[in-house]
């Protein structure tokens, strides 16, 4: 009968250096990559609720112009969203005065500061409003 010999071999501690050198670059990217999608993911979330806060205030904007007159809006204020605080800017200028309507631009500038970046957005549109103060049908 014919006795087998198993050679065993072992990796050298340069081999094993080496693929601990590899595999923490490879988790130090992939970390990496989850920390940039995770805080984008926040920047969007936040966004997603500023948008839906601009919106409402458009509205409000909207329905002072039509039933209150110019003078019962606030030009500015803070709100705060998932912690983060938000300055706002409301700019509203007469455009032009039509027959019976007037038109206005309205500009809500919003900042707030995500991490080291400070993020500025703007909208602005344009609101056509009755000049004797009821809403347009």
């Amino acid at each position: 009968m014919k006795r087998l010999i198993f050679k065993k071999e072992a990796l050298s501690l340069v081999e094993l250096l080496v693929a601990v050198a590899v595999l923490s670059l490879g988790m130090l990217l992939i970390q990496q990559a989850f920390f940039i999608s995770l805080s984008a993911f926040g920047y969007y979330s936040r966004h997603l609720g500023v948008l839906a806060w601009i919106n409402e205030k458009l509205w409000a904007v909207q329905s002072a112009l039509a039933y209150q007159g110019l003078n019962s809006l606030e030009p500015a204020g803070l709100f705060e969203i998932r912690g983060k605080k938000i300055f706002w800017n409301l700019s509203i200028q007469l455009t032009d005065q039509l027959k019976d309507n007037l038109l206005y631009e309205v500009i809500l500038n919003l900042n707030w500061k995500e991490g080291r970046r400070k993020i500025n957005l703007q909208r602005s549109t344009y609101i056509l409003v009755k000049n004797e103060n009821e809403p347009l049908q």
